[in-house]
């Protein structure tokens, strides 16, 4: 997860950064007005199911290949 503040130029903030699991679960509230995103890479050769909910109020939530 990471976000970037509205003013911010190249710098962001990363909040977690995990590896190697094979579940989990959580939640973030947002510390800043800005962009937030999440991330995942499947490294593995098994395809992987990713549920995500949002709440509150979003601008915009971008699915690859959708």
């Amino acid at each position: 997860m990471h976000g970037e503040q509205p003013s911010a130029r190249d710098e962001y903030t990363s909040y977690w950064i995990g590896g190697a699991q094979r579940e989990g679960a959580g939640s973030l509230t947002a510390p800043f007005a800005g962009v937030h995103g999440w991330y995942w890479l499947n490294r593995g050769n098994a395809p992987v199911t990713v549920k995500v909910s949002v709440t509150g109020f979003q601008e915009k939530l971008f699915q690859p290949g959708h």
